[in-house]
């Protein structure tokens, strides 16, 4: 399947999506829009790419297992 200039643009989002989301740069819902899918979908690459949705510093991870002990 021939690549053509709308399949190209399209990756290119979806790449740039998918890093400044990483980089903490835009939300989810900007990221999603910037891609063009729903969030959900969104979501579901990230997943296939292993990328957390929700990173958390050493101390509030301390407070989320402190809360649930």
């Amino acid at each position: 399947m021939p690549f053509d200039e709308d399949m190209l643009r399209s990756g290119v989002r979806v790449a740039l999506a998918v890093k400044l989301f990483d980089e903490e740069a835009l939300s989810l819902g900007k990221a999603a829009k910037l891609t063009g899918v729903t969030q959900s979908e969104f979501i579901n690459h990230l997943g296939a790419l292993k990328i957390p949705l929700a990173r958390y510093g050493a101390d509030e991870l301390a407070q989320e297992v402190a809360a649930f002990a």
